[in-house]
């Protein structure tokens, strides 16, 4: 009897153990829900995009000399000031040219002496032709009176005809040598002023010799080639024995010797896509700006040109911890089509103004963010706590009332947001009047058993 009333014990708990734990809900910890605070802080848009680090300047170095490479006092890697020896050259082959081109010049200037000489040996045989025109013409003169005197004694009957034939056979005869003479006047004349044009070309003829060589002593001046700008050596193209040719007589253009780069100010060359380009040119500087007519004033009118700013972040992988500041430089005017892609995109050249931007080596991928819109001060709840019930969108927070089915009592708060970061979304505004203000809690994650229960 005893072990029956036992039995009948046992069972009776049993009974009300399965009927006292049935109301008990028991929660996982990953049906819990998670909670945020609405706070108040900044919330900026960014568009990233990547490219290389390049310098604003970059020279391609050739020689203006032909030669043989003896020397290259520097590497890639080193930097240069204006004046420094890049390369040196044997000077035999400038040497040789220099010294044709000064035998050039000394024949031309003898050839200008020779023109002179010939002008000033024209102007005398043209003195010496003025000469016998005017003793011609003094002698016609006295021929002529000789002649009228025998024609006033043959009025007379005072003259024979022979007189008056030898008369006027000398008075024929002077003319005839007096027209001649006037002739060789005007051919010495005209050989004066053939002289002198003679005189001109050799003049051009030794200007031109001249220069020559200039340029050949210029140019074996030049077999030391020196670097005309403060920058740091990025590339060498040549080694001692090497061979090159000279940039100004090479039809080929020249032997390209060293590439240098100004570091003075780097920049970052990245591509958006076209979708993007409007953004970006919102927040560029006006001077960056393409001067495509009446842009820069219809954009003067719509925004504020203080702000502006054109400020990016710059990041790279070889410095993974810090960030650097740049500023967009100029905005491409003309899109690009990639290879292979229907996707247009423009070139936006950022300078980098860190104060450290010489951390960052030539080459190194960069990433470029610009911020493209910003709201300051706002209140703003995390993406996660940003919910839809229906139509609406809104925020779950705390609430007293419980209808008994709900274990974590809340309420739905529709609202008005704004901008996202992707992190954060701005709260712009309550649509049922419900106050939220920082430090009030919101829903991250629901409760996964009030969500059966409601369902």
């Amino acid at each position: 009897m005893q072990k029956w009333l036992w039995l009948a014990a046992a069972a009776a708990a049993v009974v009300v153990g399965w009927w006292a734990l049935s109301g008990i809900r028991v929660e996982m910890p990953w049906d819990q829900p998670q909670f945020d605070r609405v706070s108040r802080g900044d919330i900026s848009v960014p568009i990233t995009a990547s490219g290389l680090i390049e310098p604003r300047l970059r020279f391609q170095i050739k020689s203006e000399a032909s030669g043989e490479v003896i020397e290259t006092p520097v590497r890639p890697g080193n930097y240069v000031r204006t004046g420094d020896v890049l390369v040196v050259l044997k000077k035999d082959e400038e040497q040789r040219a220099a010294d044709r081109l000064k035998a050039e010049l000394d024949r031309a200037e003898a050839l200008l002496e020779q023109a002179r000489i010939n002008v000033r040996k024209s102007e005398a045989n043209a003195d010496q032709v003025r000469g016998t025109v005017a003793r011609l013409e003094a002698e016609k003169r006295r021929l002529d009176f000789d002649l009228e005197q025998e024609k006033q004694r043959d009025a007379d009957r005072m003259s024979s005809p022979q007189a008056m034939l030898i008369a006027q056979t000398a008075v024929d005869s002077v003319d005839a040598q007096l027209r001649s003479t006037r002739a060789q006047l005007r051919i010495a004349e005209e050989s004066i002023t053939e002289a002198a044009e003679a005189v001109k070309i050799q003049e051009a003829g030794v200007r031109a010799a001249r220069k020559l060589h200039e340029d050949a002593l210029d140019r074996l001046e030049k077999t030391t080639l020196v670097s005309r700008h403060d920058a740091i050596v990025t590339a060498l193209f040549v080694r001692p024995s090497t061979l090159i040719q000279s940039g100004t007589n090479s039809f080929m253009g020249g032997t390209e010797v060293l590439e240098l780069a100004d570091i003075s100010e780097k920049l970052v060359r990245v591509r958006i896509d076209e979708a993007e380009y409007g953004r970006v040119v919102a927040v560029s500087p006006l001077e960056a700006l393409p001067e495509t007519p009446g842009l820069h004033e219809a954009l003067r009118a719509e925004t504020d040109a203080m702000a502006r700013t054109g400020i990016v972040r710059i990041t790279v992988d070889a410095f993974r911890d810090e960030v650097f500041e740049g500023r967009i430089w100029r905005v491409e005017p003309q899109g690009r089509n990639n290879p292979g892609s229907s996707i247009i995109q423009f070139d936006i050249y950022v300078l980098i103004t860190d104060p450290l931007a010489y951390k960052l080596p030539l080459g190194a991928q960069a990433q470029v963010e610009f911020t493209v819109d910003r709201a300051v001060g706002v209140l703003r709840v995390p993406n996660e706590a940003v919910k839809r019930l229906g139509e609406q969108s809104g925020v779950w927070i705390r609430s007293t009332a419980t209808d008994g089915r709900q274990r974590h009592p809340r309420k739905f708060v529709p609202c008005r947001f704004g901008i996202t970061d992707g992190e954060f979304t701005e709260l712009r505004g309550v649509l049922d009047g419900e106050a939220l203000a920082p430090e009030t809690e919101v829903f991250t994650k629901l409760p996964k058993a009030d969500d059966e229960n409601e369902s």
